[in-house]
């Protein structure tokens, strides 16, 4: 009867080892899903922050009649200081996630608007037990400069 006992408890050993390596298999991958689902809620934040902070640095331009009153004016993003502001906010809303590498940006003015696109690049984490090296996504936002009251658009 002894025998029997010690067995069945040297058979329980490697099953337990082997249901761990499973639990440790499908866990850490989640666990790494939740961290990257974080980590994209921060950088499309960043981009949106971006736009925003590039599309602050519009120029109106007012035209105006013979008495001075304006009559109508632009709103344009200005195509040197706008690109860079926002490059400046990603820089900075992106710097609490040092694993996060920015594969490429840009920042591109059209009229009033600028819009935003950044690709970025994590390491895989638990995602490395299924062949991935690198996560790689996109995001982009766009911010429009509007009118002050009371000006009508040219």
């Amino acid at each position: 009867m002894h025998r029997f006992r010690s067995e069945r408890r040297a058979a329980v050993i490697p099953l337990t080892l082997f249901l761990i390596l499973a639990f440790i298999w499908f866990t850490f991958p989640l666990i790494t899903w939740m961290m990257l689902d974080a980590s994209r809620t921060v950088t499309q934040r960043a981009a949106d922050a971006a736009a925003l902070a590039g599309a602050g640095q519009a120029v109106l331009s007012q035209q105006t009649d013979a008495r001075g009153e304006v009559y109508c004016g632009t709103v344009a993003v200005d195509p040197t200081a706008g690109p860079v502001a926002a490059a400046q906010f990603w820089a900075k809303n992106t710097a609490a996630l040092p694993s996060l590498q920015t594969a490429a940006f840009a920042a591109v003015p059209t009229g009033n608007a600028l819009t935003v696109t950044a690709t970025v690049t994590v390491p895989s984490g638990g995602f490395v037990f299924w062949g991935f090296r690198a996560l790689t996504w996109s995001v982009t936002a766009t911010a429009t400069a509007l009118y002050p009251p009371g000006t009508p658009p040219c």
